[in-house]
């Protein structure tokens, strides 16, 4: 039974005689009377004061009050508003929550790790006061046995602690170190000194993968990896759980890439349901009641590296009955061979330190991306969701007029035809979205050149995917009619796929080739390959990465002009060439593009262009713009030589003493490290605070890695004891 309306329960508080009287002048029965209509009215302001009466009280409360009285409650408790405060931090909420819980345990380090994490937003974070590791004459009155002068060679994951994670959790004494631990230049850096304290924090995301089906090595159905485009790639904990944090973090508690000696001596700590890492097997139909999951005690975990004669062999077969696991190369070695009717199943952490790209969390709501792309919202009504692999060619046809289709699961799919948009007999725009699940990173692969059909004002919407094995290619129409492509959050593998190391099967080839002028191309977050367009195109780029594999290769390039019609049919038709054909219109915001580009006109903002010429290179410059009067480069890093349109506050500056000495240095540019893509903290700040907004230029630019930093700086100078230093070092 539903609640009375506002309106039902003031018409009842009237007198019987006048309800009758209201109603007699009704003017049908079905309808109410003229004093009933007046209360209608009323009501709406009567129910406006309610709620206003009801978020005044809830404005009391900081768990409950709006976000723009947060600042206000904490003024009351004597909140200090961070001046920096990151754009990454979507409310005060938490710091205000916790200031009182902070003063009682004001200068502690445990309440500084808590700090470090409520105000940057980042996974992990672990605090060092260093002068308990500092070898030094002990006071006989406070003797502490564990802070020997010398390093225990006995205790093993002591040692291998001391050089991991840079050494956040080594805890061997060492000698005075007089340098400053808060220089500016990272390798100018003490850490061990009586007045040091150092917060380090855990930059890269475990994004949790579940029920991902592992990807084959060779067909013994006994190896397997668990990274589903099937390279090597190490796999990370699951940090605990902290509400509050009372005692120092352990290795537990913040996102590690896992070792195989830590994990094999932690192994009821890091594997099983709810844990870091999980097998289970399950039939191809993935339905749950099929699945049945490893047990522990049937689970060993060692290394599974190659046997060094050359055979290809993995070391330590597992004998039948047993399930061998190697957390650090992604590694998985079954005893006994599987039944061809079952397929093996992973969960597992996939670290990914920088946000471009398909991935299982962190993604937006579809709808919300920043209207100057042009991305069309909200999405066609869902026509299908898949929970499970398989081919997608029927189903694409079944929206082909309009709709979307939904993947909802880490599953592969497998794409051997054109995609096609549009319904010939429509002259209405059309449609056609594609899309992961908002936990879910599925995987496409299709054989070689997709090509993609689209009719006139048709749109294609892929969302989420990883996209695997060839290229999508939409060749030259020659009608002259608008269409238009929009990639979200996807990647297009570098390279096609990925042999076992990691390293690109065909680097020369490009992932996405657009040979019709009159299309409109946005990637927003996505990480692809080389890029191919036409001049009189035009190509949005946002918080992308795009690589070509070498700073030296071409990322951006175009196809010469023909009479009759330019199409892409073969794998040859998809290599990118020498780069002396100009793409079409590019504008890059925010985006880290590893190799070169030549473009009719170029615009782009808080962007990396990581770009050089090879010897003999026939290009005039790596970066290449044909119209030099439009288009302006703002807030970028690009070779000095790169001729562009007008530049604004570009790095590095034509002034500049030593311009080889302002570049940016990444964590790794390798596409299959967790790191990938992002800039070192070793990085001039003039381009890792040289954006528009002072944040770090390229695809991290939304993290905003500056200002957190700053917010922490600012937060631990009110926090941390009169005469103590602190210095911030990233462990990831």
């Amino acid at each position: 039974m539903t609640a009375p309306t506002t309106a039902e329960r003031l018409y009842r508080l009237l007198p019987v005689a006048v309800r009758r009287r209201d109603a007699e002048l009704a003017v049908s029965p079905q309808s109410h009377g003229p004093l009933r209509e007046l209360l209608e009215v009323l009501s709406i302001q009567f129910d406006s004061l309610s709620d206003d009466l009801d978020q005044f009280y809830d404005d009391l409360f900081i768990e409950t009050c709006a976000d723009w009285t947060v600042p206000y409650i904490g003024e009351l408790v004597g909140y200090r508003v961070i001046g920096a405060q990151s754009p990454g931090i979507s409310s005060l909420r938490a710091d205000v929550a916790a200031t009182i819980s902070y003063r009682r345990r004001k200068g502690t380090g445990p309440m500084l790790e808590q700090l470090a994490m409520t105000v940057t937003g980042w996974p992990g974070a672990h605090v060092v006061e260093y002068f308990t590791r500092i070898a030094a004459t002990q006071y006989v009155n406070h003797v502490r046995p564990a802070a020997i002068a010398v390093a225990d060679l006995r205790n093993r994951a002591g040692l291998t602690l001391a050089t991991a994670h840079r050494g956040a959790f080594d805890e061997n004494a060492h000698t005075v170190d007089v340098r400053q631990i808060d220089a500016t230049a990272p390798r100018n850096r003490g850490r061990y000194n009586v007045n040091n304290i150092g917060v380090f924090l855990w930059r890269t995301e475990p994004m949790r993968m579940e029920r991902s089906p592992l990807r084959p090595h060779g067909t013994d159905r006994r190896r397997y990896r668990f990274e589903p485009e099937g390279h090597d790639r190490p796999l990370f904990g699951l940090p605990r759980s902290r509400s509050i944090v009372t005692e120092f973090g352990a290795p537990a508690d913040v996102p590690l890439a896992l070792d195989v000696r830590w994990v094999a001596e932690r192994t009821a700590d890091y594997y099983g349901p709810g844990r870091s890492i999980l097998l289970e097997i399950g039939a191809p139909a993935n339905q749950s009641a099929d699945i049945e999951p490893v047990p522990d005690s049937a689970v060993r975990i060692c290394n599974l590296g190659e046997v060094p004669d050359g055979s290809g062999n993995w070391a330590n077969e597992p004998p039948a009955g047993v399930v061998a696991i190697d957390p650090e190369r992604g590694r998985v070695y079954f005893g006994t061979p599987l039944d061809a009717t079952r397929t093996p199943l992973g969960t597992f952490c996939r670290g990914q330190a920088v946000p471009a790209g398909a991935r299982a969390a962190l993604r937006a709501d579809p709808g919300t991306r920043p209207p100057a792309l042009g991305i069309a919202s909200p999405l066609p009504e869902p026509a299908g969701v898949l929970r499970s692999g398989g081919a997608l060619h029927d189903e694409l046809n079944a929206i082909l007029a309009g709709g979307t289709l939904q993947l909802d699961a880490n599953q592969r799919w497998s794409l051997n035809s054109a995609i096609t948009v549009g319904d010939a007999g429509s002259a209405e725009p059309t449609t056609v979205a594609v899309t992961a699940g908002r936990h879910s990173r599925p995987v496409i692969d299709i054989d070689g050149v997709t090509a993609l059909n689209l009719l006139p004002q048709a749109t294609l919407l892929l969302d989420g995917l990883v996209i695997e094995g060839g290229a999508l290619v939409l060749n030259e129409v020659g009608d002259r009619r608008p269409r238009t492509i929009v990639l979200r959050d996807c990647t297009l593998v570098p390279g096609w796929s990925r042999q076992a190391d990691g390293t690109a099967t065909a680097p020369e080839r490009a992932s996405l080739i657009i040979l019709d002028p009159f299309t409109r191309v946005v990637l927003d977050g996505c990480v692809t390959g080389p890029v191919i367009t036409v001049a009189e195109s035009n190509t949005v780029l946002h918080n992308c990465i795009v690589d070509a594999g070498a700073a030296t290769a071409v990322a951006i390039a175009g196809r010469p002009a023909a009479a009759a019609p330019r199409s892409a049919g073969t794998a040859a038709d998809c290599v990118v060439g020498p780069g002396t054909d100009e793409a079409g219109s590019v504008q890059l915001r925010n985006c880290t593009v590893l190799g070169g580009l030549h473009v009719t006109e170029l615009s782009c903002t808080n962007t990396l262009l990581h770009s050089a010429l090879a010897v003999g290179d026939p290009r005039p410059a790596a970066v290449l713009a044909v119209r030099r009067q439009s288009g302006c480069v703002r807030y970028s890093w690009l070779p000095l030589d790169s001729r562009t349109g007008q530049r604004h506050r570009c790095q590095p500056t034509p002034d500049q003493k030593n311009p080889d000495a302002l570049r940016p240095i990444f964590t790794s540019l390798k596409y299959h490290e967790p790191g990938y893509g992002q800039l070192s903290r070793a990085t001039p700040d003039e381009i890792r605070r040289g954006a528009d907004d002072e944040s770090e230029m390229g695809a991290a630019h939304d993290q905003f890695a500056p200002q957190r930093e700053q917010d922490l700086a600012t937060r631990l100078d009110e926090y941390v004891r009169f005469g103590l230093v602190t210095g911030i070092f990233y462990a990831s």
